[in-house]
């Protein structure tokens, strides 16, 4: 009996659910990693053990001002809800991205054919960003989710072929409220500078005052986000300040911005974010730079641009390039909000060449291609649990020191200059922190043989001869070590 072969949309089906599952499968198999999902982790979980929702806390007592607290809510909730571990913190973050792959399907499917729009999710789920962010513990799934539903809701609203409707236009401004909450005024940057463009370029000026509830809309859009901010600012005066003006401007304009109060800033070459570009939406953005050097010397005709649909999605996804180019700090996140619109351009012209040649199937190639990403992370993943429970996180630090307190070795364990977010989540927030050298130098002095965390250069450049030779090395996970006091 001959069986007929899988259809295209079988195959996509079958692809985006192993993808979905290899996703799924890898969420638990890692620890939370410094300093990123560890802080947000941290964070979410004291966020549920003080009760206070309002202002997300880089320490105790230490207001975090950073980022407005959407993903860190995400987290807590699913803590609340579920328990705290490292599954719960990434369990969070499938709703957004989830929703982001609605989204794009259901923009998709505005113009294209049924296996179009799936293929461009498929591409979405298989890139290695949004692979790793799809279950990160970050904000970046709450930004996207933001600008993939502002730039649906403006699309329908603008759609020419239907009587104007305002509902799109209030989804708009909601989304815009949504991204405010999410990662503050780069997200409203992020939406309204390809739309802008896109309007100036198909002088699209009479629709958009039809369509745009202007007035009830940004008062829409003040009443999600508003309040939050002024009770943020209320609660820890300050905050304003720094996030507006520091965040949001000299973090972009200064490289190596020394204001940076959680952390260092990303210092790096202008015009940087192309590349991380090319890395983030790996492998579909060297199947776009092959194109491009491809193009020129063959004879079929190259597939118009110009047009409102494909410009609205051209523009898109290269705008957080174009915005980040002069930037002097940026982040292999920050091309994030472009992949939707990218995926959505490539599954348009797969859909235009599928109907040119006639073909019927997808090919191997690119089956492969929408599978390398997910099982290069997840190789990693299962191939170097060593490393990242060892060296990027401090389970295995603090599993150590457990198994010696158990075997009657008691004695507290303390962090010395600076603490990890990881040693803060897994440890449920135990671990204390000495930071100035008069406090360290007493501690030192105490007959209690007490445990210690230390940063390697910390312990080479400002413990003394002395208060060295009192310490015992028991092991070293990656840049920190764990001491003990000598008898």
């Amino acid at each position: 009996m001959n069986r007929q072969p899988l259809s295209t949309r079988h195959i996509l089906l079958i692809v985006f659910a192993l993808i979905v599952l290899l996703r799924l499968i890898t969420m638990g198999l890692y620890p939370l990693m410094d300093t990123t999902e560890a802080r947000y982790a941290e964070m979410a979980r004291k966020m549920v053990e003080t009760g206070n929702w309002i202002t997300p806390q880089f320490d105790y007592g230490v207001p975090f001002w950073g980022k407005p607290p959407l993903s860190i809510w995400l987290t807590a909730s699913s803590f609340s809800l579920f328990g705290i571990n490292e599954f719960t913190a990434r369990l969070a973050h499938l709703l957004p991205a989830g929703l982001v792959l609605w989204l794009t399907y259901q923009l998709a499917r505005h113009r294209q054919t049924n296996n179009s729009a799936l293929l461009g999710i498929t591409l979405l789920s298989g890139s290695l960003l949004f692979f790793g962010i799809a279950a990160g513990v970050m904000t970046e799934s709450a930004l996207l989710f933001s600008t993939t539903l502002a730039m649906l809701a403006f699309w329908r609203a603008m759609d020419e072929s239907r009587a104007p409707n305002k509902n799109w236009g209030y989804l708009f401004f909601a989304a815009l409220g949504i991204g405010m909450l999410a990662k503050g005024p780069v997200a409203v940057v992020l939406i309204l500078m390809p739309i802008g463009l896109w309007v100036l370029w198909h002088n699209r000026w009479s629709r958009l005052w039809q369509s745009a509830p202007w007035i009830g809309g940004t008062l829409l859009m003040l009443a999600i986000c508003l309040p939050w901010y002024l009770l943020a600012e209320s609660r820890t005066p300050g905050f304003l300040e720094y996030f507006i003006v520091g965040e949001h401007w000299k973090r972009f304009l200064e490289p190596g911005w020394s204001g940076d109060l959680y952390g260092e800033a990303h210092t790096q070459p202008k015009g940087t974010i192309w590349l991380l570009w090319i890395i983030s939406a790996f492998p579909w953005s060297l199947w776009v730079i092959a194109y491009l050097l491809k193009k020129p010397f063959t004879k079929t005709p190259p597939l118009s641009l110009n047009t409102p649909w494909r410009s609205y999605f051209l523009l898109w996804s290269i705008t957080p390039m174009l915005f980040f180019s002069m930037a002097g700090n940026v982040l292999l996140t920050y091309v994030i909000t472009a992949l939707p619109a990218l995926v959505i351009l490539l599954s348009d012209f797969w859909g235009a060449s599928q109907e040119q040649s006639s073909k019927q199937r997808i090919s191997s190639a690119l089956i492969l291609s929408l599978l390398i990403a997910p099982l290069i992370f997840s190789f990693f993943v299962a191939s170097q649990q060593t490393l990242m429970r060892h060296d990027f996180s401090q389970i295995e630090l603090l599993k150590t020191y457990n198994e010696l307190s158990q075997n009657g070795k008691n004695g507290q364990l303390i962090a010395l200059y600076q603490r990890q977010h990881s040693g803060e989540f897994y440890s449920q927030g135990q671990i204390p922190l000495l930071k100035e050298e008069t406090k360290i130098a007493l501690q030192l002095t105490q007959p209690n043989r007490d445990f210690y965390i230390i940063e390697e250069r910390d312990y080479q450049r400002r413990l003394n001869e002395s208060q060295r030779v009192q310490l015992e090395k028991i092991e070293q996970y990656g840049l920190f070590y764990l001491l003990r006091k000598k008898p």
